[in-house]
């Protein structure tokens, strides 16, 4: 939305400068002055104006800065989303009944579960969960943050390895105080 509102501002200025410009033609004209450096100055400022929001609309659209500025549409959430290469990307999802969250991601279809125990709120009034692309659920930071300390105690990036580590430690444990 902020893009097409600076699209248009950039629309209606150009206008304007239009009108000025040819102000100071027919003025030139009319007294036979010479404003050939002016005009040039107009033109180009012009040209640098159009020319600067052609680019930074390309990249607000190209980098998916959208997501961020905007705020999602009725009926979508947005979706922070982790991919396996370590890249955080935003997408927009549909909501659907049961918690789930439907979008495109690489022009796939895609989905994920939103069970509601990690909701996040974005400064542009989004709501949303955050995902991973190997992960049909949201990601719980509290969930995660304990994992860390999981892999710290017993030095396995393996969920049941480290579940039978704790278990025989705990094992070992209780059997001391016997």
């Amino acid at each position: 939305m902020w893009l097409e509102v600076k699209g248009l501002f950039t629309i209606i200025s150009c206008i304007f400068m239009g009108i000025a410009v040819g102000q100071i033609l027919l003025v030139g004209m009319t007294i036979g002055a010479d404003f050939s450096f002016l005009i040039f100055m107009l033109f180009a400022s012009l040209f640098l104006w159009i020319f600067s929001d052609i680019l930074i609309g390309w990249k607000i659209v190209s980098t998916h800065a959208k997501y961020v500025m905007d705020k999602p549409p009725p009926g979508k959430v947005v979706i922070p989303l982790i991919t396996l290469t370590g890249l955080l990307d935003f997408v927009w999802a549909d909501k659907r009944p049961y918690g789930k969250r439907e979008f495109v991601y690489n022009k796939q279809e895609a989905s994920l579960i939103d069970r509601g125990d990690y909701p996040i709120h974005m400064l542009n009034g989004g709501h949303g969960c955050i995902g991973h692309e190997s992960c049909d659920e949201n990601i719980n930071m509290f969930e995660v943050k304990y994992a860390e300390k999981l892999h710290d105690m017993t030095g396995s990036d393996n969920l049941k390895e480290a579940y039978h580590i704790v278990k025989d430690k705990e094992k070992k444990r209780v059997n001391s105080y016997e």
